[in-house]
């Protein structure tokens, strides 16, 4: 293997590297938001099933 063949095989071995740093963030970053949105749908059923307690001021 040529000088030129193992930094080229080093390059592309770097670059499938990075690619996974970013799948793993951009993995990480979804895994949060889809957990975020979990809380707020349970938080959202939690409070339909209490009832209202605040006054009425039906005329």
């Amino acid at each position: 293997m040529t000088r030129h063949q193992r930094s080229q095989t080093r390059f592309q071995a770097d670059r499938v590297a990075e690619y996974h740093r970013q799948a793993k963030a951009d993995y990480a970053t979804g895994q949060q938001t889809r957990e975020g949105m979990d809380r707020a749908d349970a938080l959202r059923r939690e409070s339909w099933r209490k009832p209202d307690s605040s006054p009425r001021t039906d005329s």
